[in-house]
């Protein structure tokens, strides 16, 4: 259909219920290829959106509503994402009080061991000679060591998935009022039958939809990153020959000095 037609048939149709149902009446076959064609528009270009304003209009309400709800989506993630993180921190510190309290145990009957002049000691129930005490008292504070590094990892993957958070929240009242000015804007261009002042906010709307979508599949993508990190960071492999004597005494188990 050449765009002459199309254009001064939907000019007509889009004007008054009078009007429709003359045209309907006078020129009903192309009436209705107009409406189809209308009708089959996904992409409205801005040559589209001067032929037929309000039906553009409509097309970029409909479009930012579907962004919205995908942001309201992607926030959803985003939140249960924190409070997952939130869980694995308290289970992580959980686990570290509970290292630590085995340490001090530890630490407790080996320094009695040491003063006794003992070569074993009893630890949760089951007699340890030093060697193994050794061996079991490096191996909680390489534990400890990952429990320390787990947690540190929390503020950072927190902040990221905040940081994409706070990007929806202001993209979500950005849409918000974008959507009340389209309605405004939509009356006075079917009111005045004039484009020229709102082809800007079309532009506009155009570009936050496309925004919208950027900052969602952001957000989604941070929660899949941060929300599915190992729970627990590796534990070290071992290092220099371990102090039991100084990590007795309370030194925090570090290597012996070398010799």
């Amino acid at each position: 259909m050449e765009e002459k037609m199309i254009r001064a048939i939907l000019k007509v149709a889009l004007l008054t219920p009078v009007a429709v149902a003359g045209l309907f009446i006078l020129a009903p076959a192309q009436f209705a290829a107009a409406r189809g064609w209308l009708a089959s528009v996904t992409t409205f270009t801005p040559a589209i959106c001067a032929i037929a304003p309000e039906a553009c209009f409509d097309a970029r309400r409909r479009n930012l509503q579907a962004a919205l709800v995908k942001l309201h989506d992607g926030r959803t993630q985003a939140e249960a994402g924190l409070r997952a993180i939130d869980g694995e921190e308290a289970k992580q510190r959980e686990l570290l009080d509970a290292n630590t309290g085995l340490q001090t145990d530890l630490r407790t009957r080996a320094v009695e061991m040491i003063r006794a002049g003992a070569t074993s000691l009893t630890f949760q129930g089951k007699t340890y000679s030093r060697s193994e005490a050794e061996q079991q008292a490096q191996l909680l504070v390489r534990e400890e060591t990952a429990f320390r590094a787990t947690i540190a990892g929390f503020a950072g993957r927190r902040a990221k998935l905040t940081e994409a958070l706070m990007a929806v929240v202001v993209e979500d009242n950005r849409i918000s009022g974008m959507l009340a000015t389209l309605t405004a804007e939509k009356a006075i261009v079917v009111a005045t039958g004039s484009l020229e002042g709102a082809r800007m906010l079309l532009d506009d709307a155009n570009l936050t939809e496309r925004r919208a979508d950027a900052v969602t599949e952001a957000v989604v993508r941070s929660t899949r990153e941060m929300a599915s990190l190992p729970a627990t960071a590796p534990t070290p492999a071992p290092g220099p020959a371990f102090d039991f004597s100084g990590w007795a005494a309370g030194q925090a188990g570090t290597p012996a000095p070398a010799k």
